[in-house]
């Protein structure tokens, strides 16, 4: 009987501590979810992702690989804006009759020569964007 009695209240200790540590386990990750939660709904946290977000848009801009899909999508524009006009000339009968349409060439100025590369515009301070601005500000529409 005593032995028992000593097997019981071993189990129920044993129980009273396993309870004990599932219970702290269980309070402890609803602790957490909880603070998870309210941080994620705080203003700091808010802040935080939108200086990340536009901290990564500003260092996207800086890429080699923005730079080259700007230039292959302007290419690709300046190359569909001279084949629009070619057509409306086609189209009002603006060519004389036999012209080589072949000499054509969309990457030469008016007196036939090659355009000149525009040099890169001054960045005042260390915010890139407040020169990107100025620059849109200056084309007429914008």
């Amino acid at each position: 009987m005593k032995a028992t009695r000593k097997s019981v209240a071993e189990a129920l200790e044993q129980g009273k501590a396993e309870g004990f540590s599932d219970g702290r386990v269980a309070g402890r990750a609803e602790g957490l979810n909880e603070g998870r939660n309210t941080f994620l709904q705080s203003d700091e946290y808010k802040k935080q992702v939108s200086e990340h977000r536009l901290q990564g848009a500003k260092d996207f801009l800086k890429a080699p690989a923005f730079k080259m899909a700007v230039e292959i999508q302007s290419a690709r524009f300046l190359n569909e804006g001279f084949d629009k006009c070619v057509s409306q000339i086609e189209h009002l009968k603006g060519f004389v009759d036999g012209f080589d349409r072949s000499l054509l060439d969309p990457s030469l100025d008016a007196n036939l020569q090659p355009y000149v590369e525009d040099a890169a515009p001054e960045i005042k301070g260390e915010d890139e964007f407040e020169a990107l601005i100025s620059e849109v500000g200056q084309v007429p529409g914008c």
